[in-house]
């Protein structure tokens, strides 16, 4: 295998754990899926994932082709398929952190909350550090107009990973919002310098302005 393909297995090993570890073949393979879908190649990736099922023989290999079958289903927008895999995944392994966030990430925007927040549980309950499980959880509390925990998960989120500029986002729309003017500025300028954009932020001030006051 190819020093490309081991950075990929090496970029997602919290995921991949010990899929494969008999198989050299088949996790070559399923490298080349994870290449496929950092070059924005999801549906190709999918055709090969769907393959690779073939080639399972552990539950932790069918996990995580699950998993990443439902990382490619979001992102060329099939998300009932997603939801469906990631499921599946959690199925034959229910200590995958990434899986149950994306998980409560569908539940979200489905507007099934008490789903969602249960599924951020047990992605935190899988690893205490995976800071957009917090972040996630933050944000829903957000959206429940919950600030006073809003804000403890979103800052267990940035201690977690500081460059995580949507938790800080949401950090910053809560001080806008409650008129804390310092700490306001700060976060904003934290989301910025992190990724965010002057114009992502105005239309998030507007919006959550819109909705709390």
């Amino acid at each position: 295998m190819n020093l490309k393909l081991q950075n990929y297995l090496a970029s997602y090993r919290k995921i991949v754990g010990n899929a494969f570890q008999y198989d050299v073949r088949s996790l070559e393979k399923f490298a080349k899926a994870l290449e496929l879908y950092n070059l924005d190649k999801s549906r190709k990736a999918v055709d090969l994932l769907t393959k690779l099922l073939k080639s399972c023989k552990q539950d932790q290999d069918y996990a995580v082709v699950y998993a990443f079958l439902g990382i490619c289903y979001e992102e060329i927008g099939y998300p009932e398929l997603a939801k469906d895999a990631y499921v599946t995944s959690t199925n034959y392994n229910d200590q995958i952190s990434t899986v149950w966030s994306n998980l409560g990430l569908m539940h979200k925007n489905s507007g099934e909350f008490v789903e969602a927040m249960s599924c951020f549980d047990k992605a935190m309950a899988c690893d205490p550090n995976n800071a957009y499980a917090h972040y996630n959880k933050g944000a829903l509390y957000y959206r429940q107009a919950d600030n006073e925990n809003a804000l403890a998960c979103c800052y267990r989120a940035l201690q977690l990973q500081h460059n995580l500029y949507q938790a800080a986002e949401v950090v910053c729309c809560i001080h806008f919002i409650e008129n804390r003017q310092d700490m306001y500025r700060k976060y904003y300028q934290m989301a910025v310098s992190n990724g965010s954009t002057y114009e992502r932020m105005e239309t998030i001030l507007q919006e959550y302005k819109k909705i709390n006051l």
